[in-house]
C-alpha cells in the first residue's frame, strides 16, 4: 500500500468531488486529493461490484445477503473501505475511449451498512497529500520480450545506471538471433509515448504473446556475460496432514490456524460429493469431527472468544489489525489468543477422557 493511502484507507472521512478532483479528509484534517487532468476526464458513481453478492458472516457461516449500495452524497461522510490507484491503464474508459489512462477507485461504505463507490478517469491525475504533490509511481521494467510501436521486436536484457549522470539505460538486444546485436535507450527515451492513429500510446510495451526466453536466447546472454532470466520454481502443494499434534496445546493451535481453509475444503467436498483436499474417506471424517466440535465450542466453553475467533481465524485479520480495530495493544490481543487455546485444548482433552481415545498423533508418516 503507498503511503498516502495511509491517512485515509478504513478511517472516517469527508469525500467532496468537484469538477475533475476527489478530496478525502479524516477526523485529523489530513488531505488527499486526486486530481485529473484539465480535459478528457470522467467521474461515474456505483459502477463497481455493487450490484453483485457480498457475504456476511453470521455464526462462523458465510450466507449471501442481497446488495445495498446507495447513490453517493456528495460532502458525506463515509469510511474508506477501499481504495486504489492506477497509472497507464489500458482499457476501456467511461467516456467511451479505448486508450491509456490512469484510474482512481474507492469503495466507501456508510455506519448504517450501505455501500457507495467514486470513479474517477484522466489521461493523468495527480496526487496530493496535505496539498504536496505526490511523485508518480515509476514505470517498472523487466527483463523479457518487447516491441516498439512499429513492431520491431526486440529483447531488454537490463537496467543499469550510467556511471556519470547516474541517470538509469535500459539494455536491449535485437530479437534476430545475430551476435553483437546490443543497443541502449534512455529510461526517459524507453517510457516516452508517441501519436499513432490519432491516440498517444507508449512507443516501447511489453510482448506478453511471446514465449518465455529460450535457450538459444540464454546461451547468448550468458555468452555475453548477461544475467539470464531467474525462473521460479513451482512450488508443490503440500498435502495437509490432520490430528498430527503431540500435545493438545499444538492440536489447538492447529485447529485454529487452519480452521478457514479447513472449513472451505468441507464445503468443497460437500458441493462436489467428491474427496477434494483430503487423503482418503478417515481424514474427510476427522476433518467434519473437528470442525463441528470447534463450532459448538464457539457456542457453549468459547463463547467469550467467539468474536475473536470469527476475525482472526475466519477472516484473517493478523494481530495488528485486530489490536489497531479494537484499540488495544498487540500483547493484549495475543494474551487473548494464548486464553483461548489453552480454553480448547482443555475441551479438546476432555472430548478424548469422554469418548476414551486419544486423537493425538501416533503413527504419523506411514502410508496409507
Amino acid at each position: 500500500m503507498r503511503n498516502f493511502y495511509k491517512p485515509i484507507q478504513d478511517k472516517k472521512v469527508v469525500v467532496v468531488v468537484e469538477g475533475r478532483s476527489v478530496t478525502f479528509t479524516n477526523e485529523k484534517g489530513q488531505v488527499v486529493r486526486f486530481l485529473g487532468s484539465d480535459e478528457d476526464f470522467s467521474i461515474k458513481y456505483n459502477t463497481g461490484a455493487l450490484g453483485g453478492e457480498y457475504c456476511a458472516v453470521d455464526e462462523g457461516v458465510c450466507a449471501y445477503k442481497e446488495p445495498n449500495p446507495k447513490d453517493f452524497v456528495n460532502g458525506g461522510t463515509y469510511t474508506a473501505y477501499y481504495i486504489a490507484y492506477f497509472t497507464e491503464r489500458k482499457c476501456h474508459r467511461a467516456n467511451g475511449k479505448n486508450d491509456y489512462y490512469d484510474e482512481m477507485y474507492v469503495e466507501l461504505k456508510t455506519d448504517d451498512g450501505y455501500y457507495s463507490d467514486v470513479l474517477l478517469h484522466a489521461s493523468s491525475i495527480a496526487v496530493f497529500v496535505d496539498g504536496e504533490e505526490q511523485p508518480r509511481p515509476k514505470r517498472r521494467i523487466f527483463a523479457g520480450y518487447y516491441k516498439r510501436y512499429d513492431g520491431m521486436p526486440f529483447y531488454v536484457v537490463d537496467v543499469v545506471r550510467d556511471l556519470e549522470t547516474r541517470r538509469e539505460v535500459v539494455i536491449c538486444r535485437y530479437d534476430d538471433g545475430k551476435a553483437n546485436g546490443y543497443f541502449t535507450l534512455t529510461m526517459e527515451a524507453f517510457c516516452s509515448k508517441v501519436d499513432y492513429n490519432g491516440k498517444q500510446i507508449k512507443k516501447y510495451f511489453r510482448d506478453t504473446k511471446r514465449e518465455k526466453a529460450g535457450e538459444l536466447t540464454c546461451e547468448m546472454l550468458e555468452n555475453d556475460g548477461y544475467r539470464t532470466p531467474i525462473r521460479k520454481v513451482k512450488k508443490e502443494d503440500k498435502i495437509r496432514y490432520r490430528r498430527t499434534a503431540t500435545t493438545y496445546t499444538d492440536y489447538a493451535k492447529d485447529l485454529c490456524t487452519y480452521y478457514a481453509i479447513d472449513l472451505r475444503t468441507y464445503e468443497l467436498c460437500q458441493k462436489t460429493r467428491k474427496l477434494v483436499g483430503v487423503r482418503n474417506k478417515d481424514d474427510f471424517f476427522a476433518l467434519k469431527e473437528d470442525l463441528l466440535f470447534i463450532n459448538s465450542c464457539l457456542k457453549t466453553t468459547l463463547k467469550e472468544f467467539c468474536d475473536y475467533f470469527k476475525e482472526r481465524f475466519y477472516e484473517g485479520k493478523s494481530l495488528r489489525k485486530y489490536a489497531e480495530e479494537h484499540v488495544i495493544n498487540r500483547g493484549s490481543a495475543d494474551y487473548i489468543q494464548k486464553k483461548l487455546i489453552t480454553s480448547l485444548a482443555a475441551s479438546l482433552e476432555a472430548r478424548d477422557a469422554a469418548d476414551g481415545k486419544c486423537r493425538l498423533r501416533k503413527d504419523f508418516g506411514d502410508e496409507e
